[in-house]
């Protein structure tokens, strides 16, 4: 999976006018799109190395041992279930 840069993407000649579009060349324009500096990361609530001690809000990280907040997030987690 890339993630693309959308606005950039929409500002393209093809796709103001949506009165010519053509497939081919938008299908063309998004393969080459430019991807964004992105980090995959998950949220201590939804990671499977988070340990849930008195109830939701109070989870233990064992990778950083500290005590995150659930909507904290790091690149070192795996969701439950196992996608990031």
């Amino acid at each position: 999976m890339r993630l693309i840069d959308a606005d950039t993407l929409l500002e393209l000649p093809e796709l103001v006018d949506c009165e010519k579009i053509d497939t081919a060349r938008v299908r063309k324009d998004i393969v080459n799109a430019p991807t964004v500096d992105a980090v995959s990361g998950v949220r201590c609530g939804e990671c499977k190395f988070s340990e849930q001690f008195f109830g939701p809000d109070d989870i233990y990280c064992p990778i950083m041992d500290c005590y995150p907040s659930n909507d904290f997030y790091c690149g070192a987690g795996d969701r439950k279930g196992g996608k990031k």
